[in-house]
């Protein structure tokens, strides 16, 4: 009887203790789904500098978890223990009772002694029953919870190689901006250097052109001087020609008159004379002749020599025109460079 009062006593024992941690493994979970929930928060925000904390909260985390196994698997032994101790002292009881069967109230009793032991264990188990079933969605719970953790963690560990693979990207890009920065400047120093040939050359053209046209006037104005020259020799030469052949015509004519007046007067003169001054009117006229074919070649080299000085104007201005095609291809491939 006492030692049955004494399980009994143990039982409940069990029972408040149980209780007690239960109210323990309350309070874990609930600083477990306190933290998971900071953490999530943490990878929504997806800042670098929260990765410290989040790993110090992965670290009291898996502590608290090592805790609540702690507490779980001390509630577990210790059940069954309580059952074992009670079902020890209802199979030990049986031979402590023999001698007292002889009475029927002694029986009696025991029998109710026995009914309401095994009816306060069956109660006890199904409370043991109940206990289990919260551990074990506890650890369901916790599983759950140990889940959610690690798939945060395996975010932030995503969210790290992100942000690592964006960081090299950055850098990335900053040394490919470098090497723009750098080719920029060697390509304004070209620039500048191709500008400086630029000026150069053009200040090279104009001293060309002005040369070219110094050369032109100065071959152009001896040509067209020597041409106007030649032009008012040849007319002077052909205007002191037809002052000759007309001086001559009239030193004819006073010669014909007198010869004729002379050839009347006289009557008796001799042809020979007269045919003396008909081969000289010939002659004279042969001479005029002459005259009038130099004056008309002369003119012909007076047109020749035009004709030449055109072509030479001609020349020079198709030079003048290649050499500024050459100076603007000079210019465009300077600017190229």
């Amino acid at each position: 009887m006492d030692l049955i009062t004494e399980t009994e006593s143990e039982n409940v024992a069990d029972s408040s203790l149980w209780l007690h941690n239960s109210k323990s493994l309350a309070e874990i979970l609930t600083e477990i789904n306190q933290n998971v929930q900071r953490m999530l928060r943490m990878i929504e925000d997806s800042e670098p500098e929260s990765t410290e904390k989040f790993l110090c909260l992965y670290q009291s985390l898996g502590e608290t978890y090592n805790d609540l196994n702690q507490e779980l698997l001390n509630g577990l032994l210790k059940l069954p223990c309580s059952l074992v101790t009670s079902m020890g002292a209802l199979s030990s009881f049986k031979p402590d009772m023999s001698p007292d069967l002889e009475s029927g109230t002694s029986y009696s009793s025991l029998k109710h002694q026995l009914v309401s032991t095994t009816s306060s264990e069956m109660s006890q188990s199904l409370k043991l029953n109940g206990e289990v079933e919260k551990n074990d969605s506890a650890f369901l719970l916790a599983d759950m919870f140990c889940a959610e953790l690690e798939t945060a963690r395996r975010e932030l560990e995503a969210r790290n190689i992100d942000i690592e693979t964006e960081k090299r990207h950055v850098l990335d890009l900053e040394s490919k901006l470098s090497d723009s920065s750098h080719k920029i400047e060697n390509l304004e120093s070209e620039l500048d250097e191709v500008k400086e040939c630029l000026g150069v050359s053009e200040a090279e053209v104009s001293k060309l052109m002005e040369m070219l046209s110094g050369c032109k006037t100065e071959k152009a104005k001896p040509q067209t001087d020597n041409a106007d020259d030649l032009l008012d020799s040849l007319r002077t030469e052909l205007r002191s020609r037809e002052i000759q052949i007309e001086q001559m015509e009239e030193y004819l004519n006073q010669v014909l008159c007198l010869k004729e007046s002379e050839i009347i007067s006289e009557s008796g003169t001799d042809k020979n004379v007269v045919e003396e001054l008909r081969a000289r009117v010939e002659v004279l006229e042969k001479q005029v002749e002459l005259q009038r074919n130099v004056i008309t070649e002369r003119e012909e080299e007076k047109r020749e020599a035009i004709r030449q000085l055109c072509f030479s104007l001609d020349h020079y201005m198709n030079r003048y025109l290649e050499l500024v095609r050459s100076l603007s291809d000079n210019k465009k491939v300077c600017l190229v460079k």
